[in-house]
């Protein structure tokens, strides 16, 4: 945050410095490359598998109706409907549930 503006953005140059920095280390391809946002990963289906484990501990109903934040049967029902994929796709909403889950219990103490 404390670098100058122009070290970071040259005209239409995103990251100048970090692209600047890179160059010679990473193919130009990469460091020239627009931004890319989660749609890349398999955010999806790691909720449904190997992260599974993250839904259930903190997006438990019990947990959740102990908070007294969310509506627990709501959840649950997202929760559902992601798992059984098909025309479900709600791991950005349960991205933002574990991330804020998580925030909790480290700062707040919930």
């Amino acid at each position: 945050m404390k670098l100058p503006l122009e070290m970071k953005i040259r005209g239409p140059v995103l990251k100048y410095l970090l692209r600047k920095a890179l160059a010679g280390f990473v193919p130009m391809e990469i460091v020239a490359r627009p931004k890319h946002g989660f749609d890349a990963l398999p955010m999806a289906a790691w909720l449904r598998n190997e992260l599974r484990f993250l839904i259930d501990e903190y997006l438990d109903p019990v947990r959740l109706k102990r908070q007294g934040i969310f509506q627990p049967q709501v959840v649950e029902t997202v929760v559902k409907q992601h798992m059984t994929g098909g025309r479900f796709n709600h791991w950005w909403k349960l991205w933002q549930l574990l991330v804020l889950q998580m925030w909790l219990e480290r700062w707040v103490g919930i």
